[in-house]
């Protein structure tokens, strides 16, 4: 989700990708049920992972309408601006080091964790391990091409993140040979309508500005390996990005990234 001074949207270059990420506000449903995060108030400072962590500087709304003035750190040092973010997406993410935290530990019981079925239309993930450098390349398209008829899914999605590598693959320059996406972690959030409000000092705000207001939204959070094959080596990334999927103005499906990715090259 995103407010007025929320990060732009990019799409993804093929050989080069954006160096060095920061965490990314996921807008990804968790079961609050289980959710584990505090109660936060102004001057509260989160961590985010990565190193990078924010400190609250005011609050506004409640629920999911709820939004946090933030400003964003890397170690020590300020990053980036403050800005308005939606309060649910850092919950979110500071959900998810709270799990891996858990992860990293020993389990009392060490019984190993159930698999969700990917056949689910939200909250869906796989737990796949990143294989990292020992990950094999695959140079086929996750799926078929995406029509403007189709429904969201997961493989829709996928599909579409494929398609933001291989549009610019044609061997010449910079470009690569071909180029392949091995997913090593998919999850899915609950979609939302990007509704727009009034603002009496910024006018009409929609939640997400790079999508038409009143169309669906996808939340996808994804980690998976990029392999771009050149003449003479084969290139290998591990990539952790979150996207929003959703129908442009054409009525054409859109997944563009959100923010930065976190990459790091395997080879």
């Amino acid at each position: 989700m995103q407010s007025v001074n929320s990060p732009k949207t990019f799409s993804l270059p093929v050989k080069h990708l954006f160096g060095t990420a920061t965490i990314f506000l996921l807008s990804l449903s968790i079961s609050y049920s289980q959710q584990e995060v505090a109660q936060h108030k102004v001057k509260d400072h989160i961590e985010l992972g990565s190193g990078q962590s924010l400190e609250i500087i005011q609050m506004r709304g409640s629920g999911q309408n709820e939004e946090w003035y933030v400003q964003y750190y890397r170690g020590k040092d300020l990053e980036s601006t403050p800005r308005w973010e939606y309060s649910e997406s850092i919950k979110i993410a500071e959900q998810r080091i709270i799990d891996a935290k858990k992860q990293d530990s020993p389990s009392a019981n060490n019984i190993p964790s159930k698999n969700i079925d990917e056949n689910k239309t939200e909250k869906e993930s796989d737990n796949v391990p990143v294989t990292t450098n020992k990950t094999n390349c695959s140079f086929n398209a996750p799926g078929p091409e995406v029509s403007s008829t189709d429904n969201f899914s997961i493989a829709l999605a996928k599909r579409k993140i494929y398609d933001t590598y291989a549009k610019n693959v044609n061997g010449t320059g910079l470009a690569p040979l071909k180029v392949g996406i091995t997913f090593t972690s998919f999850s899915t959030g609950q979609s939302y309508k990007n509704t727009v409000t009034i603002d009496a000092g910024r006018g009409a705000i929609r939640k997400y500005d790079g999508a038409p207001a009143g169309t669906t939204l996808y939340p996808v959070f994804s980690k998976h390996i990029t392999c771009e094959q050149y003449k003479d080596a084969t290139e290998r990334t591990s990539v952790e990005a979150s996207y929003v999927c959703f129908k442009n103005k054409d009525g054409n499906w859109a997944c563009p990234i959100l923010g930065f990715p976190k990459t790091i090259p395997l080879n």
